[in-house]
């Protein structure tokens, strides 16, 4: 399930998960959690720009603070700015009570139509 919300340059998402994503009891795989944010920030510049029509992401780098656990869990991004060609981007994971449990900066290559 994922609720949105969206201003200008933030985009939320808010997504639950269940333990089909963990690797220990409850803990979210790192693989998983990466691709959630890396997900979000691509929706974010869609957001931004409406004449994008794709996205290929060159360089994700992700920070992991605390276990991602499963259930509800917010998911930010913005766009750090973006150029013709390239964008970056930032995103972070908060779980259930607001905690900041993975942070990630990423490039990505745009595509118009």
């Amino acid at each position: 399930m994922v609720n949105q919300q969206q201003s200008v340059d933030t985009h939320v998402l808010h997504r639950v998960n269940n333990k089909d994503f963990c690797h220990t009891i409850d803990i979210v795989q790192d693989g998983f959690i990466t691709a959630m944010l890396d997900a979000a920030m691509s929706h974010a510049i869609f957001a931004h720009d409406q004449t994008i029509s794709a996205v290929s992401s060159l360089e994700i780098k992700t920070t992991y603070l605390e276990p991602t656990r499963a259930g509800v869990l917010t998911v930010e991004d913005r766009v750090i700015k973006a150029s013709y060609k390239t964008a970056f981007f930032e995103g972070r994971i908060l779980n259930a009570d607001g905690v900041l449990t993975a942070t990630a900066s990423s490039v990505a290559k745009l595509g118009r139509a």
